[in-house]
């Protein structure tokens, strides 16, 4: 049987036009998250992070203020919500969204994507100081200088097996 190699390409590529993501990604400092994030949105994707908010315009040095968090988070939410209207995909969210409550304020995200066609799938990084919640590691890995009480704060935390669900709720 001969296959129609064209019809075929035109098929995967309105399938993979169809199945816009978005990506809630979860995990402490230096857990792994960014090369996940990396790896989640390819070529195309767009990742969005509050950590973008902290790093200065023309030096490229992260310079974090806890004072700017909620601010960092509202630019993170926009950038996510303009992208989704956009129809770009993948979109990555990449924060380290340790508490159920903090993944709670993503809901008018997920709604809006949820509306415009895309699927959302929870992500955590598939490291294996990040499995075994290796404080030390992350400590090592982490690409901001966050100190090891912070970490240990995050890991510490942290709610297990957040589901798509336990957010919409």
């Amino acid at each position: 049987m001969k296959r129609n190699i064209m019809k075929d390409i035109i098929t995967n590529n309105y399938k993979e036009a169809q199945n816009k993501m978005l990506y809630l990604l979860r995990g402490a400092s230096g857990s792994g998250k960014s090369y996940k994030a990396k790896q989640l949105a390819g070529e195309n994707g767009v990742i969005c992070s509050a950590d973008d908010f902290f790093v200065e315009k023309g030096k490229g040095e992260y310079a974090f203020d806890p004072a700017l968090l909620g601010q960092a988070h509202r630019q993170c939410q926009n950038r996510t919500t303009q992208a989704i209207q956009q129809g770009l995909s993948p979109v990555v969210i990449d924060n380290t969204n340790t508490r159920l409550w903090e993944m709670k304020k993503l809901k008018p995200i997920i709604q809006l994507a949820q509306s415009m066609g895309y699927s959302v799938r929870i992500e955590e990084p598939e490291t294996d100081w990040w499995k075994s919640r290796d404080i030390d590691e992350m400590v090592n890995k982490n690409s901001h200088g966050v100190p090891r009480e912070a970490i240990e704060r995050m890991v510490n935390r942290y709610d297990d097996n957040i589901n798509l669900d336990d957010i919409m709720q």
